[in-house]
């Protein structure tokens, strides 16, 4: 068409890793990108999943020289009848980010002109959604919330060991919660043979990673949550992970023995300076009056802060134990939009969620309505079920 504008960016879309695995490796390199977006994450991740009804899909953009400027680990997945397009996440990646390369967008302009081109490039979907996004990735702003983003359930929280763990400790950690550690640890001692440090063998990854799965199942089931690992293909996920960790990979798996046995492990991801808590357990039996989780815990900083790291990622929740140990907090965000008339339903019920948790006075009469017992069961069912605000204020 006569005048129309030429985007600066060019955009294609491809479900084959081998095709866009040059192009995540110079973004990964040259550029910034989560942990939950490295090229060793991400193929073990999209190996996971190699044999469902989840199909990959990589979209890649440069600017108009070739210089990669982004890149887009997704999925298409069928929910209730619809194609929905998402991160590659499935429940297991912390953050959910762009790989932003050498010519990423900078400003919100040039983000809204490549979140054009790269809706052009997305193959037949009802509905994009995007969660979990993290405000920066590495120093960069995320491109990504320019779009008009809303506010998350989930936060992250990160504590900032800015100088000697003996001092950040001073710092970080309460007094009577530091003396309360300090003592459990003493009198754990006195009754057994206590050590904490990195598994250091294949033999020794089998037979801690062999009881972070039992601890985990029994401490799911002792409080009736969800246990991602009951699924195989997570489980090999995580192993594979922590073996490449041996040999130079970004998986660091720690234990806290008594008596030469693991009796809490912690699993998590280290890479410029940072180290990202994935997978934590305890043995909730014979020694659970000395708060092993706590203790491993304070353990794993210690030695991650002797090994140059700068900041312990404690990841996504809000758990009450996070807040012993002085973590900052900052909120995740979510994008979502309806490409077709089936995605619209889901699109403003997320959209409802943002205004609820933007007002939490709207969010407590969304509430009340949902659940008054002046409205029949029917009709606070269909309230529920079918309006944006009675689903949001369900689930917020």
């Amino acid at each position: 068409m006569p005048g129309a504008a030429v985007s600066p960016w060019r955009v294609v879309a491809t479900t084959e890793m081998a095709i866009a695995a040059p192009h995540l490796r110079v973004c990964e390199t040259l550029g910034v990108s989560t942990v939950f977006q490295s090229g060793e994450w991400l193929e073990g991740w999209y190996a996971a999943v190699r044999g469902t009804d989840v199909a990959p899909l990589f979209v890649l953009a440069c600017d108009e020289t070739g210089i990669p400027a982004m890149a887009l680990p997704l999925i298409v997945a069928q929910e209730e009848g619809r194609r929905v397009i998402r991160f590659a996440d499935l429940g297991v990646s912390d953050y959910n980010a762009p790989l932003l390369g050498p010519s990423a967008p900078r400003t919100p302009a040039a983000m809204a002109t490549l979140w054009g081109a790269i809706r052009r490039a997305l193959p037949p979907a009802d509905l994009v959604l995007l969660e979990k996004l993290p405000q920066r990735i590495a120093e960069e702003v995320n491109p990504l919330l320019w779009l008009g983003t809303g506010l998350s359930a989930q936060t992250q929280s990160a504590c900032h060991l800015a100088e000697p763990w003996a001092l950040a400790r001073l710092r970080l950690l309460p007094q009577d919660f530091r003396e309360s550690l300090d003592s459990r640890r003493a009198k754990l001692a006195r009754k057994a043979k206590v050590a904490f440090r990195l598994v250091e063998t294949p033999e020794e990854v089998e037979t801690v990673f062999a009881a972070l799965l039992a601890q985990k199942a029994e401490r799911c089931a002792a409080m009736g949550w969800r246990n991602l690992l009951d699924n195989e293909r997570w489980q090999t996920l995580y192993k594979q992970l922590a073996m490449q960790g041996l040999r130079g990979g970004l998986a660091r798996l720690m234990a806290l023995f008594i008596d030469g046995a693991p009796a809490a492990a912690i699993l998590g991801l280290e890479r410029d300076g940072r180290f990202c808590d994935v997978l934590a357990s305890f043995d909730a039996g014979r020694w659970k009056r000395h708060s092993l989780g706590l203790l491993a815990l304070d353990e794993a900083m210690g030695l991650m802060a002797a090994r140059g790291v700068t900041v312990y990622d404690l990841t996504i929740g809000a758990e009450s134990y996070k807040d012993n140990f002085g973590p900052a907090s900052e909120a995740l965000y979510e994008y979502v939009e309806a490409i077709t008339w089936r995605g619209m339903t889901p699109a403003m019920t997320m959209r409802a969620k943002w205004a609820l948790r933007r007002n939490p006075r709207l969010a407590q009469f969304a509430r009340q309505v949902a659940t008054s017992a002046r409205l029949s069961p029917a009709a606070t069912n269909h309230l529920i079920q079918q309006s944006p605000i009675g689903v949001a204020a369900a689930t917020l």
